[in-house]
């Protein structure tokens, strides 16, 4: 069996959605017995270990706060020294991202049944991307994503995977377009995600017909 795989940042929004959507793709076109597809997360070993930038945790408590339903009236002084200084930065990122994850979780699950897919086959735990021989393609969410997967499977120093699969953004293989992607929609609400949603039912055949017409499924 190979593998196609959907890699965005933390193996929640995005890719486990996409990896739904490829699966019932390569059935509708009669390769699940030789094809399937799996998910992963660029960042997930930095987000499980806590390697977050202070830079990327400020922005997730701003945007929190401008949103205006995260905090409390009673919360404004203690968030607006953690965006001064740092200060008790890490609650506050903390407090705002288990309310967006919730989010993210309740909207994508309402998307997948609304569309016919079982959450059952969702992960409970995500999944770091590692390089792996039997993959014949990686589609990342945004460049981003797309610049780590490329490190780590064409690493500057240290042995290279020998078979490296096709790697892109998802946008810009299944469109031949370098300015689509699949943008990150946690925190940003319902309809910021549901578009993005919408983008991968779109995106993930056309990258799945693309990739058999340049025949690289057989």
């Amino acid at each position: 069996m190979q593998y196609i795989e959907f890699v965005c940042t933390a193996n929640q929004g995005r890719s486990q959605p996409a990896a739904l959507m490829g699966q019932r793709h390569l059935q509708e076109l009669e390769l699940e017995d030789s094809y399937n597809t799996r998910s992963s997360g660029s960042h997930v070993d930095d987000i499980v270990a806590g390697n977050l930038s202070d830079g990327w945790k400020r922005s997730i408590v701003k945007q929190a706060y401008d949103r205006g339903d995260v905090y409390t009236q009673s919360d404004e002084a203690a968030v607006l020294q953690a965006l001064g200084n740092g200060h008790g930065i890490d609650f506050l990122f903390e407090r705002a991202c288990s309310q967006f994850e919730d989010e993210e979780h309740q909207i994508r699950n309402r998307m997948l049944v609304a569309n016919g897919y079982a959450l059952s086959h969702l992960r409970n735990r995500p999944e770091q991307m590692v390089p792996d021989e039997t993959v014949v393609a990686v589609f990342c969410m945004t460049p981003r994503n797309f610049e780590r997967v490329k490190d780590i499977y064409i690493p500057t120093t240290g042995p290279v995977v020998r078979n490296v699969p096709v790697i892109a953004v998802l946008g810009h293989y299944a469109l031949d377009d370098p300015t689509t992607d699949i943008p990150d929609a946690f925190g940003s609400g319902h309809e910021i995600y549901e578009a993005a949603f919408n983008l991968l039912m779109d995106y993930v055949p056309k990258a799945i017909d693309r990739l058999r017409k340049e025949g690289r499924l057989q």
